[in-house]
């Protein structure tokens, strides 16, 4: 075993991760741009700087809970925290971007599904290669997408009814710092009025369509270390059905579902299985390195704070 891990760790393979840390680096970049834009239509101004480490940091603080934590509830505290940022535009912010990248997400899953179940499943047969089939289930994806947008007011306290499954632990934690139902309920009421800006919409969508093209490089990455090819599109597919996956697993990170999810479909692939297994570990060290690196050393700086921090009074500003 000793010998496995030993062939792993080349000199080459130290370049492979300053790539993937340059690629997540742009990726976080990307989404401080998102969070200062919605930050700044709530008339807040955000330092680029400041937007890098709350975002680096509240990934960092995503990777090790479950349930996506770190973003939806981790950010707005780390923005209090360290740039002193008024909670409810935090919040406001964090549950917006949230919502419409899932919401995008959900739109992807059954098309990507589709196309892979056409590449790997059925070798491109006749029943799924029909276009006219294929463009009736993209259409009919596009259309529950856009009722579940105009019915945002709607899904939207579904998805609070999931509260149950935070830890009561974690709810006594997180009013410290304003998190009431009476807070979180006031916030959604204001959200309407960013559906309504169609601009903030296309920018923000057009950040993540960059960063939904972005994030697979690092699985590109880990395919190319092992000397492995596999057409972009089918790449991509195989990336975003593994995260999706892993999104909804209870594990930090989608770990174990994500991977074994990954591992299936580079079998399906043609890959063989103890290529796959190695794949799969070298992907989650391109993406364990740069999560440590760059939440890491600001988690140093102002994780401390977080327990140290009384509650806030109001509740949220």
């Amino acid at each position: 075993m000793l010998e496995g891990i030993s062939e792993l760790i080349e000199p080459s393979l130290v370049w492979y991760i300053v790539f993937a840390t340059l690629v997540y680096s742009l990726v976080i970049g990307l989404a401080t741009l998102m969070f200062q834009i919605l930050l700044y239509y709530q008339q807040e101004k955000l330092s680029f700087k400041m937007g890098f480490t709350v975002v680096s940091l509240s990934q960092f603080v995503n990777f090790l809970t479950p349930l996506k934590i770190g973003p939806v509830i981790g950010k707005p505290i780390i923005g209090k925290i360290t740039a002193n940022l008024p909670l409810r535009k935090t919040i406001s912010a964090t549950a917006f971007e949230n919502f419409l990248g899932i919401l995008i997400q959900l739109l992807m899953f059954p098309i990507l599904i589709f196309y892979v179940g056409d590449q790997l499943l059925l070798d491109g047969g006749l029943l799924l290669s029909n276009a006219l089939i294929k463009w009736l289930i993209i259409f009919t994806v596009i259309l529950l997408g856009a009722y579940i947008s105009y019915s945002y007011n709607w899904f939207i306290p579904q998805l609070i009814k999931l509260k149950f499954l935070v830890p009561v632990r974690l709810k006594k934690f997180v009013k410290r710092f304003g998190f009431t139902e009476e807070a979180v309920e006031k916030i959604l009421n204001d959200l309407p009025s960013f559906f309504l800006n169609k601009k903030l919409v296309l920018k923000l969508v057009l950040i993540i369509g960059i960063q939904a093209c972005i994030l697979p490089l690092t699985f590109l990455l880990a395919l190319h270390y092992f000397n492995v090819q596999i057409p972009y599109m089918l790449l991509f597919s195989m990336y975003w059905i593994a995260y999706i996956i892993g999104r909804l697993s209870i594990f930090p990170g989608g770990l174990g579902v994500k991977d074994v999810t990954l591992g299936g479909m580079l079998l399906g692939a043609g890959v063989s299985g103890v290529s796959a297994i190695k794949i799969v570990l070298v992907y989650r060290l391109f993406n364990l390195f740069p999560i440590l690196l760059l939440g890491g050393i600001p988690f140093l700086m102002y994780g401390r704070n977080v327990f140290k921090y009384r509650r806030i009074k109001p509740p949220v500003s």
